[in-house]
Protein backbone atom coordinates (compact mmCIF):
# COMPACT_ATOMS: atom_id res chain seq x y z
CA UNK A 1 0.00 0.00 0.00
CA UNK A 2 2.68 2.14 0.66
CA UNK A 3 3.69 1.96 -2.99
CA UNK A 4 0.08 2.81 -4.06
CA UNK A 5 0.71 6.40 -2.00
CA UNK A 6 4.06 6.82 -3.89
CA UNK A 7 2.33 6.69 -7.16
CA UNK A 8 -0.74 8.93 -5.83
CA UNK A 9 1.87 11.60 -4.35
CA UNK A 10 3.67 11.35 -8.02
CA UNK A 11 0.56 11.92 -9.99
CA UNK A 12 0.04 14.91 -7.28
CA UNK A 13 3.44 16.66 -8.18
CA UNK A 14 2.90 15.79 -12.26
CA UNK A 15 -0.68 17.55 -11.56
CA UNK A 16 0.51 20.43 -9.86
CA UNK A 17 3.41 21.25 -12.41
CA UNK A 18 1.26 20.48 -15.53
CA UNK A 19 -0.94 23.22 -13.20
CA UNK A 20 1.58 25.59 -13.29
CA UNK A 21 3.33 25.53 -16.82
CA UNK A 22 -0.60 25.95 -17.69
CA UNK A 23 -0.98 29.07 -15.55
CA UNK A 24 2.28 30.67 -16.73
CA UNK A 25 1.56 29.69 -20.70
CA UNK A 26 -0.98 32.42 -22.32
CA UNK A 27 -2.26 29.37 -25.24
CA UNK A 28 -5.71 27.38 -24.03
CA UNK A 29 -4.92 24.04 -23.61
CA UNK A 30 -6.24 21.32 -26.71
CA UNK A 31 -8.84 19.55 -24.18
CA UNK A 32 -10.16 23.11 -22.23
CA UNK A 33 -9.19 22.31 -19.34
CA UNK A 34 -8.13 24.85 -16.67
CA UNK A 35 -5.48 25.16 -14.67
CA UNK A 36 -7.94 24.90 -11.60
CA UNK A 37 -8.65 21.65 -12.30
CA UNK A 38 -5.37 20.32 -12.39
CA UNK A 39 -4.72 21.69 -9.25
CA UNK A 40 -7.95 20.34 -7.70
CA UNK A 41 -6.49 17.19 -8.95
CA UNK A 42 -3.32 17.50 -7.54
CA UNK A 43 -4.64 18.47 -3.91
CA UNK A 44 -7.33 15.35 -3.99
CA UNK A 45 -3.74 13.57 -4.69
CA UNK A 46 -2.04 15.03 -1.71
CA UNK A 47 -4.99 14.29 0.81
CA UNK A 48 -5.34 10.86 -0.56
CA UNK A 49 -1.89 10.22 0.07
CA UNK A 50 -1.60 11.66 3.41
CA UNK A 51 -4.22 9.23 4.77
CA UNK A 52 -2.72 6.21 3.18
CA UNK A 53 0.56 6.97 4.89
CA UNK A 54 -1.71 7.62 8.04
CA UNK A 55 -3.64 4.35 7.83
CA UNK A 56 -0.01 2.73 7.16
CA UNK A 57 1.67 4.54 10.32
CA UNK A 58 -1.47 2.91 12.42
CA UNK A 59 -1.19 -0.59 10.88
CA UNK A 60 2.65 -1.18 11.76
CA UNK A 61 2.26 -0.12 15.50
Amino acid sequence: MKGLANIVLGAGIVSLVIAVLLRLSVKPTVLGLEPSSFLGFSIACFALAIAMVVVLGKEGK
